[in-house]
């Protein structure tokens, strides 16, 4: 939508310079003449003796007109006008005669002169033919080309109406003087405000602030942003304006009605903006989904092993200088295999799931489950308070784990072995951490299944089988 403002051409411009007619004549008296006359009329004029000079310069030179004396070309007056005709149809031809040919000058007219004047020369009346058909010349350019302008311009609107972007552009006074529908999609409240101006009021007096204003009300109004202080909107404001001041910038905006948008501004050579929105909310939503994937198991959507590394390493840093402890459990499912493979990969991707759920339902908000691969998963106590905590987990998840699962009709079992490994008491890296909880892990599953085991008690007293009588609403 372009606004009625927006002035792409000025008429007066067109064709605002000297005339310069071509002389086509070969009585050097006569063209001396005419030569003198242009001149003191300020008229540039250039001369040719033939056709094939008057074709060069004509190809060479900005000819306004052709001043032509029907003596030069002789018989072969009929084709060279049409030839001229042909490849120069936009310079008007005078033809002229000394011997008043008036049949022949008649003729030559219908074959394409677009006038004619009989000897002897007056020159002022020369000067007022040629200043009468050099002013139709240049109505009819005119014209044409405000047609040419004004078709390219409906082109233009079409073009920038169907970009799959907004568009938009403000004048130096930062007044929108342009947009397209996609940008009123971004801001659907244009519609209506356009439809409220008085007749005296066009869209391009709204300024870019009253942009973001009526974006602000309208999602007050609309309840899709809670009624805030003028203080935010003031923020809100400034820091919009200094994003759209930047020459060449470009930033990421959260609108109100749930889009995210890539803003893109240029700088005019006059001084306005050209403003750019891209719609990005499927590439952000796409890209969270990516960077949730790259640390999260696609399956149970717990943390994967790399980031269950990363917590881990976080958390022994910010251990290091207190007193407290870590545990680590890794757990390995006893059963999964043979349902795996006796009912198919969609029951054991489900059981997986609900494993996943009831080890979550099993620990604090602030320990991390992970999926380390497979059907181990493994879990970062947080700050345990003491070995009688983490042997309340351990029941807790071992008593869970073994209740049965209910797949369409059919009730199916796992057993649970677990290693514990403690910073500290056990290790200092993350990595040995682990390694000392699988170890102990595979202490408890070569006693049996639903058994847990201490890395410290694998030299010490051995396995030892804790309690398995909790539930998880302990």
């Amino acid at each position: 939508m372009i606004s009625p403002g927006l002035q792409l051409f000025e008429k007066e411009n067109i064709g605002a310079h000297e005339a310069v007619v071509l002389i086509f004549c070969d009585d050097q008296e006569t063209k001396r003449v005419c030569e003198v006359y242009f001149d003191q009329i300020q008229y540039q004029s250039l001369a040719a003796s033939n056709r094939k000079q008057a074709l060069e310069l004509l190809s060479s030179s900005q000819i306004d007109l052709i001043f032509l004396d029907i003596e030069s070309i002789g018989d072969e007056g009929y084709t060279i006008i049409a030839d001229l005709k042909n490849d120069f149809s936009q310079i008007p031809i005078i033809v002229f005669s000394l011997n008043n040919h008036i049949t022949q000058l008649s003729n030559y007219l219908k074959i394409g002169a677009d006038d004619y004047i009989m000897g002897p020369l007056c020159m002022d009346l020369v000067k007022l033919r040629i200043e009468a058909i050099l002013k139709r010349q240049s109505v009819f350019i005119t014209n044409h080309l405000l047609r040419e302008i004004g078709s390219l311009q409906q082109e233009l609107e079409l073009a920038i109406d169907i970009m799959p972007d907004g568009f938009a552009v403000f004048n130096r006074h930062n007044r929108l003087i342009m947009y397209n529908a996609r940008l009123a999609e971004f801001y659907p409240h244009l519609h209506n405000y356009q439809r409220s101006l008085p007749a005296n009021k066009r869209l391009k007096d709204l300024e870019f602030v009253e942009l973001l204003q009526m974006n602000f009300k309208e999602a007050v109004a609309s309840k899709k942003l809670n009624k805030l202080s003028s203080q935010f909107l003031d923020h809100y404001i400034i820091e919009k304006l200094s994003q759209f001041s930047q020459p060449n910038g470009s930033w990421v905006d959260d609108l109100f009605e749930g889009k995210t948008i890539m803003v893109t501004t240029h700088r005019t050579s006059y001084g306005g903006t050209v403003m750019l929105l891209k719609d990005i909310s499927q590439t952000q939503a796409n890209q969270q989904h990516l960077t949730f994937l790259a640390y999260h198991d696609a399956l149970t959507g717990l943390a994967n092993r790399r980031s269950f590394y990363s917590h881990l390493k976080k958390i022994i840093e910010q251990t290091q200088s207190s007193q407290k402890t870590i545990a680590i459990l890794f757990v390995d499912l006893d059963g999964f295999k043979k349902i795996n493979d006796f009912y198919g990969h969609e029951v054991g991707d489900w059981l997986l799931t609900n494993v996943a759920q009831r080890l979550q339902r099993c620990v604090k908000t602030r320990d991390v489950v992970a999926r380390f691969g497979g059907d181990e998963f493994t879990i970062i106590l947080n700050h345990p308070k003491n070995n009688e905590g983490i042997h309340k987990v351990v029941a807790r998840i071992l008593f869970n784990l073994t209740q049965p699962y209910i797949y369409e009709g059919i009730s199916l079992s796992l057993g649970a072995s677990i290693g514990i490994s403690q910073f500290p008491y056990d290790a200092l890296s993350h990595e040995k951490l682990v390694s000392c909880a699988d170890k102990a892990m595979y202490a408890a599953k070569q006693s049996g299944t639903n058994k847990a085991c201490f890395y410290k008690d694998l030299n010490i007293t051995g396995i030892k089988i804790l309690p398995s009588s909790y539930s998880c609403n302990e």
